[in-house]
């Protein structure tokens, strides 16, 4: 067996937490598999993070990740130079690493393959959604992940197109894995009494649109309050249920920007907020929403599209290179800055009707199981690649 590390994610970038969950899933479920996954995570890290990957690898602890601390200094300063960890290579050499999959920021180890995984290039695209600061580290540390990697993965085509412009020799080395959309199995059973005790717990109307992003800026929620807004001076109301972490690191004032502009329009009947929810009901809302929104200004590879795919259901979708990459059968697409255009697609589909799904749960199953272990082979393929070169 060959033993992988992955560096877990601790902190607010519920992408991160996703992708890996997902990956660390996809590699258990194949059988006679040739890698043995092992989490490295700092001490301090939340049990709900920890129990994210427990079921999935073996956990390990390390101060080497433990923020602003000596040991994770020391790993963060001679990263950013390019320079070698040995210190934190001698320790995963301990635990018997031979390949680590990590984003940018850990390179330089002699001993030991780096996988890099690079989720998109958001900070050249939409520059005014990060500080100067965030750019220039997110350059640097693109530019050594790209001299000091084994292999460098990416989640779509459009990224390698980025990629293949910004650092044309890193092309050879790099592979495109396109992640699946992993649900909570028990949806696929779901009974009416379920979705009820949903409803009655959030207040739920029982016709509504999901949009399950979580309130950075570039996730563009916006340009749809502004399309209900313009539906509600048509008289026309369409409730829209929002989940997702109600924070933005970097726009601090976003989340009460978004919720003063409900107020001020009188869309509090419309849009129903309700913060980070467990997994399960997420699921639920998915299946009994009429249709998912996705929004988004930019993303790698889009978690809400790929498991509205999984789920087969209805999803609108921003109209961005990647979203036409992920091509969800059922996606109808709209110009991001444009509210009349969103509003226009929300009515739409809601005369409609179109939410229930044409493939029964067993195809969605079977469907999932299939794309899920070709993902899982694919990384394992990389891996195996990566020792042989």
């Amino acid at each position: 067996m060959i033993r992988v590390g992955f560096i877990g994610f601790s902190g607010e970038w519920h992408g991160g937490h996703n992708y890996l969950r997902n990956l660390l899933y996809a590699i258990a479920q194949v059988e006679g598999r040739s890698i043995e996954s092992v989490v490295f995570l700092n001490p301090s890290a939340p049990k709900d993070i920890v129990d994210l990957y427990t079921p999935y690898a073996q956990v390990v602890m390390t101060p080497f990740l433990e923020r602003y601390q000596f040991a994770w200094w020391l790993a963060k300063i001679s990263s950013f130079f390019g320079r070698g960890q040995w210190a934190f290579e001698s320790f995963l050499l301990k635990n018997d690493i031979q390949v680590l999959f990590c984003t940018p920021g850990l390179v330089g180890f002699d001993r030991i393959k780096v996988l890099n995984w690079i989720p998109d290039f958001q900070h050249i695209h939409l520059k005014n959604m990060s500080s100067p600061m965030e750019i220039t580290l997110r350059d640097r540390s693109f530019q050594v992940a790209v001299a000091k990697s084994a292999r460098i993965i990416l989640s779509s085509q459009d990224a390698l197109n980025d990629l293949s412009t910004l650092a044309p020799q890193a092309v050879s080395k790099t592979r495109v894995l396109h992640f699946v959309g992993q649900v909570d199995p028990d949806v696929f059973s779901i009974k009416e009494e379920h979705i009820q005790r949903l409803r009655v717990k959030y207040n739920l109307p029982a016709k509504f649109f999901y949009m399950p992003n979580q309130f950075w800026k570039h996730k563009n929620h916006i340009v749809v309050f502004e399309a209900l807004h313009q539906l509600k001076k048509e008289g026309i109301k369409l409730p829209v249920v929002c989940s997702g972490a109600m924070h933005d690191y970097r726009h601090s004032d976003h989340v009460e920007n978004l919720k003063k502009f409900i107020l001020e329009h009188g869309l509090d009947d419309e849009i129903i907020l309700l913060g980070k929810i467990p997994t399960q009901e997420v699921s639920l809302l998915y299946v009994s929403s009429l249709a998912v929104i996705n929004p988004s200004l930019f993303e790698g590879w889009s978690t809400t599209v790929e498991e509205s795919k999984t789920l087969g259901k209805r999803v609108l979708l921003s109209d961005i290179p990647v979203h036409r990459e992920q091509a969800p059968a059922r996606g109808l697409y709209f110009d991001p800055s444009d509210a009349k255009d969103v509003a226009s697609k929300l009515k739409q589909v809601w005369t409609e009707e179109l939410s229930m799904s044409p493939t029964s749960a067993n195809e969605l199953r079977d469907h999932l199981k299939e794309r899920t272990l070709e993902f899982a082979m694919a990384f394992q393929g990389v891996v195996e690649e990566t020792l042989k070169a």
